[in-house]
């Protein structure tokens, strides 16, 4: 409510402290949130790589969104060494849900060698592999229904 207004003033900074103490008891949308936050310097001083952070821990949890913006990130380079493979295989990630991370997956490949593209499909096993470990549920296009409401970071 804070970042948006509804109900109450517009106050980022208040934003991020509520997002900063979700995010630290683990809810997946407070952290892709507060990654947001850190990426775009509401409430605080841009930090990528914090936001990179935040994105990874929310990730791990199957946030679709925090996976785009994981993709984005390394697609561009901000807050961690820009790489092709990574960014494809985290939009790849978000794309099970998000038909935007899917766009974004497919016009990169347009630049990428066929072996950048092998080795983004089994980097996208690899993560599928982590993530599936930490969730105590098998399904994996079954979590974080939510996540159409969450915020993706706009470049």
């Amino acid at each position: 409510c804070y970042d948006s207004g509804v109900g109450v003033e517009k106050d980022f900074e208040g934003a991020f402290h509520w997002h900063s103490k979700a995010a630290g008891q683990g809810l997946a949308e407070a952290q892709n949130s507060l990654g947001c936050c850190y990426y775009s310097g509401k409430g605080i001083e841009i930090n990528y790589e914090r936001a990179v952070h935040w994105f990874k821990k929310a990730g791990m949890q199957n946030n679709f969104s925090a996976l785009n913006n994981l993709g984005l990130c390394y697609q561009s380079g901000l807050g961690v060494e820009e790489d092709k493979v990574e960014a494809y295989a985290y939009f790849n990630l978000a794309g099970v849900k998000d038909k935007d991370a899917r766009e974004k997956r497919d016009l990169l490949e347009k630049g990428m060698s066929m072996d950048q593209i092998m080795a983004a499909q089994a980097r996208t096993k690899e993560l599928k592999a982590e993530i599936s470990a930490d969730k105590e549920t098998d399904s994996w296009e079954e979590t974080n229904a939510v996540d159409a409401d969450s915020e993706d970071i706009s470049i």
